[in-house]
């Protein structure tokens, strides 16, 4: 196992190291989760660009007052990873079952739809490390086996490093090796 980013410390918590492969960052407490992401996002855009990892940590798609066309999300994400992996993505969306709404502004899509154009940016945009939340929820059955088939890639893979939040092992995990766990306190 490679390390991207050695001793990350939270307030409150045991400093930790990210791994290439997938790692599930565990906690009651989603804000503490997710600060995880954001310090990995900060400290990426803090260094010099060319000497940086790439770090893909989007929130959860605003729907509510997002009215571009979802291909147009995509096509912004595009530009900002250089790795980006155009078949892959395409591939995505029609197996995730995107096609016919790929034309529809963000705000006009199921959560569940919201959630799977963000997979398709993280497994398409090639970054070094990449931060998923919650992946599973809101998901159909269909799109919940290619993410643990892309997450199940995701854990051997030798160069890149996949954090997972969830308040727990997410079912649709089981049989899934190696994955590392960290698990985080609630914030006080």
């Amino acid at each position: 196992m490679t390390v991207l980013k050695p001793n990350i410390t939270l307030r409150g918590a045991r400093p930790f190291t990210v791994h290439t492969g997938l790692t599930l960052v565990e906690s009651e407490d989603e804000r503490v989760a997710l600060s995880v992401f954001d310090v990995l996002r900060d400290d990426a855009q803090s260094e010099r660009a060319d000497t940086r990892a790439s770090v893909y940590w989007e929130r959860q798609i605003e729907r509510h007052d997002n009215a571009q066309p979802a291909r147009t999300w995509l096509a912004e994400r595009r530009l900002r990873y250089p790795r980006w992996n155009k078949a892959l993505e395409d591939d995505l969306v029609e197996a995730l079952g995107l096609t016919d709404h790929i034309e529809k502004p963000v705000f006009m899509l199921s959560m569940g739809s919201a959630r799977k154009l963000n997979l398709i940016g993280a497994f398409a945009g090639g970054a070094d490390c990449n931060c998923l939340e919650t992946p599973f929820a809101a998901l159909d059955a269909r799109s919940c086996e290619i993410v643990a088939e892309l997450l199940k890639e995701a854990a051997a893979h030798p160069t890149r490093a996949w954090l997972m939040f969830d308040f727990s092992m997410p079912d649709q995990m089981s049989g899934i090796h190696p994955i590392n766990c960290i698990r985080l306190p609630r914030d006080r």
